[in-house]
């Protein structure tokens, strides 16, 4: 195991993290965001099961800021 996926995302690979490990799109486009749009991702990973979904969250977190 990868021991900044360890930190990031916890060591039990379920839900938005083993998206993130077998995603590479979506892993590219979670490690592009501020530290501050992971930590909303984080928060509602049960939100999000694909880079589109992960997309359209973000898409939404702006319109709010």
């Amino acid at each position: 195991m990868n021991p900044l996926y360890d930190y990031l995302y916890g060591s039990n690979m379920f839900g938005l993290a083993a998206m993130l490990a077998q995603d590479m799109s979506a892993n590219d486009y979670f490690a592009s965001l501020t530290p501050e749009v992971q930590q909303e991702i984080n928060e509602h990973e049960d939100e999000i099961h694909s880079v589109e979904d992960m997309k359209r969250f973000v898409a939404r977190l702006r319109l709010t800021d």
